[in-house]
């Protein structure tokens, strides 16, 4: 009751990152669960990536205004991948949200693809912090953690690119990280 509306607001806010921070937890940990064992099946189909690249960073973008951090994408418009469409969205949502969390206030992610002979690359690119040459060697082991506050203090629980990886592979893909500190 002694609370102006500012204060209000801020706590309000406060309690809004602590609920995505333990949803995204969840959901994480559901999901990892389901892909040791085995309940994530892959079911790839022809998928219109342009439009799930659009609909990802659309659904990132709040997260990327907050830091004031542009999302450009680079997609030719009627590129398809051969792929699952529901691995794909999870993939670039944990890969996206990433770039963001660890890029300072007022740089900008990019999302680019590009067809190749019988292949999609796709490349989600930052101006962030980057990571020592020790981490980056760790980043998909599950038996270390890598997990570190982003740069606006956004904790994660490490466990994004593991899932990502994962459901990579599962459709015969790879995922490349390159990264220099600083």
């Amino acid at each position: 009751k002694d609370s102006d509306d500012e204060e209000l607001r801020g706590s309000l806010e406060q309690i809004d990152i602590a609920g995505r921070r333990v949803f995204n937890l969840l959901e994480n940990l559901l999901k990892w669960a389901s892909l040791q064992t085995g309940r994530i099946k892959s079911k790839p189909e022809v998928c219109d990536l342009n439009q799930i690249i659009i609909h990802t960073k659309n659904l990132l973008e709040h997260q990327a205004l907050q830091k004031n951090i542009s999302i450009t994408t680079k997609v030719p418009s009627e590129i398809s991948a051969f792929a699952d469409a529901n691995m794909l969205r999870t993939i670039l949502q944990n890969l996206i949200s990433n770039a963001i969390k660890f890029s300072e206030k007022g740089s900008k992610v990019e999302i680019k693809a590009e067809e190749e002979a019988d292949s999609v690359k796709i490349y989600v690119s930052d101006e962030g912090i980057g990571m020592p040459k020790q981490m980056l060697e760790r980043l998909m082991k599950l038996d270390t953690n890598t997990s570190r506050l982003g740069t606006g203090e956004e904790k994660g629980s490490g466990l994004g690119l593991i899932i990502s990886n994962e459901m990579i592979n599962m459709q015969n893909g790879s995922l490349q990280v390159e990264s220099t500190e600083g």
